[in-house]
């Protein structure tokens, strides 16, 4: 791949930096779904490809300047959740079929419903809203996954806080998130929300009513883009949410309870010439032996897969891809 200037890898990073993740389900590793940015289009657009980087689909068509963005597979492998602005100005939930088929719009609530991820039964979906209230008011909710129906809410963050990236544990009976503080807004020049910048941020988790919530990270760390593994014994996460030239982020994994975390990516130092290195957004294999996440540095930028430990790190796309989630779908 021919270098690249940091600035261009800074630029495309802008799209990314609050770094969403989700619980991966446990069976076999299917195909992993991301968004891929079409530049004829001026938006994102969903895609799926297997574990081998072969058989690529896209499954998502907007309309020239809309976006579908989040992906997350049902824990059967027979539904993809997604938020999509495809209907307007708003983003809202929509499910699909793997194929991208049999589309099913469960919110449509102004302002920004986005984020969505299954329990581990499917019967419900996590996402974050705003409620038409705008930044920084965006709590966490769920809602029935067949319909859209009984939406009750999670979190209240102070008018300081944000609330983002929900995943239910895998015994479903707990609602991990991120909180970022401090933020302040940073509009993109491709895409279509305002991203908050200059943020700290640490994973919290609680009861499914919002109650008994603790947080998992320290606050000092700047952690997000959490997951917990397909047996719920461990989480993996990044520290380093707010890319920036001069930035380095990198990805950890720790037990379930936050302790003993270890660097599984240990990014070089910076130079002049490179003063970006970022690997974040980890999400574990199905069958728990495999990270995939997203990889940038002065060279380029895709996803990338590693094992649980570290090694044998490659790329699997070269596209400036992001947001993927690992399913147990194979076809």
């Amino acid at each position: 791949m021919r270098f690249r200037s940091w600035f261009s890898i800074y630029c495309a990073l802008l799209v990314a930096v609050v770094l969403p993740a989700h619980a991966t389900f446990p069976g076999k590793n299917g195909r992993i779904t991301f968004a891929r940015f079409i530049p004829e289009n001026n938006g994102y657009e969903v895609f799926s490809i297997r574990a081998d980087g072969s058989d690529e689909k896209q499954l998502t068509f907007d309309p020239p300047g809309r976006t579908s963005y989040f992906s997350d597979w049902s824990p059967d492998g027979s539904r993809i959740a997604i938020d999509s602005d495809r209907n307007g100005d708003g983003v809202d939930i929509f499910t699909m079929k793997p194929d991208g088929s049999d589309i099913v719009q469960l919110t449509s609530h102004i302002g920004f419903n986005g984020e969505p991820e299954y329990s581990p039964d499917g019967t419900k979906i996590a996402f974050e809203s705003d409620r038409g209230l705008g930044f920084p008011l965006q709590g966490i909710y769920f809602m029935n996954a067949s319909d859209g129906s009984d939406v009750q809410r999670v979190s209240f963050p102070s008018d300081k806080e944000l609330d983002t990236d929900p995943h239910f544990s895998p015994d479903g009976k707990r609602v991990a998130f991120t909180r970022l503080r401090n933020c302040f807004l940073r509009f993109k020049e491709n895409g279509r929300y305002p991203r908050p910048k200059g943020c700290i941020g640490a994973v919290l988790v609680a009861n499914l009513d919002g109650s008994e919530m603790k947080r998992l990270t320290q606050w000092g760390m700047d952690t997000g883009g959490f997951d917990w593994s397909p047996d719920g014994s461990r989480i993996a996460y990044t520290i380093g949410i707010d890319p920036h030239p001069g930035s380095q982020s990198d990805i950890l994994i720790a037990n379930a309870d936050g302790s003993h975390p270890v660097n599984l990516t240990n990014n070089g130092p910076l130079s002049a010439k490179c003063p970006v290195q970022l690997a974040f957004r980890p999400k574990w294999s199905p069958d728990g032996t495999k990270f995939v996440f997203m990889h940038y540095d002065c060279e380029g930028g895709g996803l990338w897969l590693m094992n649980v430990d570290g090694s044998n790190k490659h790329p699997l796309t070269n596209k400036f891809e992001e947001k993927p989630d690992w399913g147990t779908n194979q076809e």
